[in-house]
């Protein structure tokens, strides 16, 4: 079932070519941190476009929270071993 396996895909956190309009939604509805489905006439009635723009705004802004992270994981792991290698001098 070509469903189940975007489903797969998109909670792995691959991309997902033409998603169904369900994990689009789905996908918003997590992302606004919302508890409870849209009303209709509101998000339902957005432009199919215009939201998967803003997914893949998402995934860019999700990216680059992503490398920034692992920057600042390395950097700190450079610091440590920096302050590790000058007492052991000591």
């Amino acid at each position: 079932m070509i469903f189940l396996q975007q489903v797969r895909d998109f909670v792995q956190g691959r991309p997902v070519e033409n998603a169904h309009g369900a994990i689009t939604m789905f996908a918003i509805c997590s992302r606004m941190k919302w508890n409870h489905l849209p009303i209709e006439g509101g998000i339902y009635a957005q432009d199919p476009e215009l939201i998967r723009r803003w997914r893949l705004i998402w995934e860019a802004q999700d990216e680059k929270e992503r490398a920034e992270q692992a920057k600042q994981k390395r950097e700190q792991q450079q610091n440590k071993s920096r302050h590790g290698a000058s007492r052991s001098r000591r």
